[in-house]
């Protein structure tokens, strides 16, 4: 394998996932603030096009994006923060010319973490944490609608890792504020259980 420089300069991170036909889907926010979407392209040292947002005042252009296929409805969602600190997310159809973007605002401030999980069922699901540390998220329901955020505690330490368990549901790993790891997961019951500690200390 030889790498090779993409022709864009992405700021903060850029949002990678596939589309409902396999194809790679990479959407980033370039040094001059300009969101630049690719899709299913071999060969990424050409120019990236440059896809118009509607509402483009309320993203912040120094934070970067998410991405993440909800297999329920083959739409991609992007997530990235507005001026004003709260989540933004988007939904683009990638069987059609994109033509805009256009943001939604939601009713959270991120704190130091956004992670975007694609759910075993399909769906979505996005967590992040406020100024406490508390781990906040929020899922796509079946009408494919993004839900309102709900607490699922800590506090933790800087930022926090999502994976999908052997159930295929999502389980949060953490430091928590002694420094010790701990966890917590999703069961197949549709319940999160209680938080777990995982008897590791000294942990930065």
């Amino acid at each position: 394998m030889q790498w090779q420089k993409c022709n864009a300069r992405p700021v903060g991170r850029a949002g990678i996932c596939s589309t409902r036909k396999g194809a790679f889907f990479c959407a980033l926010r370039d040094v001059d603030g300009i969101l630049r979407i690719q899709i299913g392209a071999d060969d990424l040292t050409e120019p990236w096009p440059a896809v118009r947002e509607t509402n483009r005042q309320l993203a912040d252009q120094s934070f970067g994006l998410l991405a993440g296929l909800n297999k329920r409805n083959g739409m991609v969602s992007l997530l990235s923060r507005g001026v004003n600190g709260k989540i933004l997310y988007a939904w683009i159809d990638t069987e059609q010319p994109i033509e805009a973007v256009e943001w939604q605002e939601t009713g959270r401030l991120s704190g130091n973490g956004l992670v975007l999980c694609e759910r075993c069922q399909g769906g979505l699901e996005a967590f992040c944490t406020d100024e406490a540390g508390q781990i906040w998220h929020m899922w796509t329901n079946r009408e494919n609608v993004w839900s309102d955020w709900q607490c699922l505690g800590g506090p933790v330490q800087n930022s926090f890792s999502v994976t999908n368990n052997e159930e295929g549901f999502p389980q949060l790993l953490c430091l928590d504020q002694n420094g010790r790891l701990a966890t917590r997961r999703h069961h197949n019951d549709g319940m999160w259980g209680d938080w777990t500690d995982l008897g590791i200390g000294g942990l930065r």
